[in-house]
């Protein structure tokens, strides 16, 4: 089990968390905390959100840091902060339908745990412990259990979890048999943990992280008061981390230099290469009446007249202006 007891909550209830916590600290004379893990939440897709109770701006965490939003959306969960608790595991284990068959029983308080927890009657540990309170064990004195999210069923054998197929209930030691007692006793002695956790482990980011700037030029982090990049050097034009690209710009090498440099040369020489090629054979057979080899001919005169191009290409480029002038 995890040992931070989480519970969800509305948007409204948190709000209400905010503002007792709020009440509290001016009562006490303090200032907006910067670090409290009782303001801090987590919604349904596992990002962080903090709320100072003073200024009441919601900040969620991401690339590093906290973001200043619009409150989050949908149900968050948050270590158990209500004035009101939830009812304990046994009261809603007293909601569940009187069931004879052990299977179906089970199966009935998964899904009353799993309700629980969603709706903010359970918390987290709370409902792992009323779905522990109900482990079966098979006639091979292996414990049996149901994932609360996607309803499968498990064996615990060799101290790990085993996905199973439904059990039949002729296959379940009854609770009065003396092995069942045996058996289960070995099991909790064991204290694993359940197959399928209620909620994810509880790992809130710092809430004092300092902001970061993007450099919109290489894409690097850097701190907020940075005024020339640690990379690239060059001054600092902020971009937002939320509205910084996910990709990197492409940043130009060697290797792009020498294609600005050469691409045009080998364009020129592929074109002459082949008017040339093209030209000579007929060109040779109205002087001499002789006839090439075409397809001989084509091959050499053209890699002739490539190399020759890029040559004269070459050679054009390293005339400075003065050369020419002369």
């Amino acid at each position: 089990m995890s040992d931070v007891e989480l519970c969800r909550f509305s948007i409204a209830e948190a709000i209400k968390v905010v503002q007792s916590k709020r009440d509290e600290f001016v009562m006490l004379g303090h200032q907006e905390p910067t670090a409290t893990s009782e303001l801090t939440f987590r919604d349904e897709k596992a990002i962080y959100w903090n709320v100072g109770p003073e200024s009441m701006n919601w900040r969620y965490y991401g690339l590093g840091s906290w973001h200043e939003s619009d409150p989050p959306v949908g149900m968050l969960e948050a270590p158990f902060a209500l004035d009101s608790k939830p009812p304990p595991e046994s009261s809603e284990l007293k909601k569940v339908e009187p069931i004879k068959d052990q299977v179906e029983l089970l199966e009935s308080v998964v899904g009353r745990a799993r309700e629980g927890y969603e709706q903010g009657r359970l918390t987290s540990l709370s409902a792992e412990s009323l779905i522990t309170r109900v482990v079966l064990i098979d006639r091979k004195g292996n414990a049996l259990t149901v994932g609360i999210h996607s309803g499968d069923w498990y064996s615990f054998s060799g101290n790990n979890w085993v996905r199973i197929s439904r059990p039949d209930s002729n296959d379940l030691l009854p609770a009065n048999d003396a092995t069942f007692a045996l058996a289960l006793k070995s099991f909790e002695s064991s204290h694993a943990a359940l197959p399928e956790q209620v909620t994810f482990p509880w790992n809130p980011p710092p809430t004092n992280t300092t902001q970061k700037i993007i450099c919109s030029k290489c894409n690097t982090m850097l701190p907020s008061d940075s005024q020339y990049c640690e990379r690239c050097g060059v001054p600092i034009t902020p971009v937002s981390a939320k509205d910084a690209p996910l990709s990197k710009p492409l940043v130009r090498t060697d290797i792009d230099r020498v294609r600005r440099l050469f691409a045009p040369r080998v364009l020129m020489a592929v074109v002459l290469s082949v008017g040339i090629s093209t030209l000579f054979p007929y060109s040779y057979y109205l002087l001499t009446n002789v006839t090439l080899n075409w397809e001989i001919s084509l091959v050499t005169v053209f890699i002739l007249g490539f190399l020759l191009t890029v040559v004269l290409t070459s050679f054009r480029s390293q005339m400075t202006p003065s050369t020419k002038m002369k």
